[in-house]
């Protein structure tokens, strides 16, 4: 075997001489041009080399800087959803103390426990600026969650988000309904019934649970399979 690779390389090599000879000779022939030419060339094919991967790169970043902008708005509306509940648990029954010690302090007759009917008026003003501020946080997520998808950002549960918005929306407009009655003995305002303040109280801790419960819903969802890349 070895033999015959042996009698191969002798065959081979006289024909690899020849073809060798004829290109070399071509290539001494061949007109080049000039040093000078040749280096703009090279200079110049390794600009468009080097810009080319600069946008390349550029690109790839830009695309990862949008994508981690998009996943860090995300997170912000979950904690701002967060925020919105954690309010929840004292809200309830703050409003409902508070309208009943207006209603007895606005009564001296029924006033047994000489309620301060000011206290309870700065309180209602206190929980309004409260509510206020709330809403506006409501109205922030809802605009976020609109502009998200300009992030390359796609929400998989668009409805459950929507949802919680509605029922959130609908709590604290009740509650300032009654905080706004409340105010109406500093604020004289007859726009407000205690019919409907009666009413509203009732249904208070009933929306409060649905409150609660559209925001399970959400806490139940994954991150990374509610907020993807789009």
């Amino acid at each position: 075997m070895k033999v015959l690779k042996w009698v191969f390389l002798i065959l081979l090599t006289p024909p690899f001489l020849v073809c060798s000879v004829i290109i070399a000779n071509s290539l001494a022939n061949y007109d080049w041009g000039s040093v000078p030419d040749w280096f703009s060339f090279i200079v110049n094919a390794c600009t468009v080399i080097i810009t080319l991967k600069i946008a390349i790169r550029a690109k790839k970043f830009l695309d990862e800087k949008v994508h981690s902008e998009g996943l860090a708005r995300g997170y912000k509306i979950l904690d701002s959803i967060d925020e919105i509940v954690d309010v929840l648990p004292t809200l309830t029954a703050r409003v409902i103390r508070n309208t009943e010690i207006i209603d007895m302090a606005s009564k001296p007759e029924e006033n047994h426990e000489n309620y301060s009917l000011e206290s309870a008026l700065k309180n209602s003003e206190k929980i309004y600026h409260e509510i206020i501020d709330i809403k506006k946080k409501i109205n922030h997520v809802e605009n976020m969650l609109m502009r998200i998808g300009r992030w390359h950002i796609e929400i998989k549960h668009p409805n459950e988000f929507q949802a919680f918005i509605k029922i959130s929306t609908e709590y604290f407009n009740i509650v300032n309904y009654i905080i706004m009655y409340n105010l109406e003995i500093e604020y004289p305002d007859s726009t407000y019934s205690s019919k409907q303040v009666s009413s509203s109280i009732s249904t208070l801790s009933v929306m409060e649970n649905e409150v609660l419960n559209h925001y399970k819903i959400i806490l139940e969802l994954k991150f990374k399979d509610t907020f993807t890349e789009g």
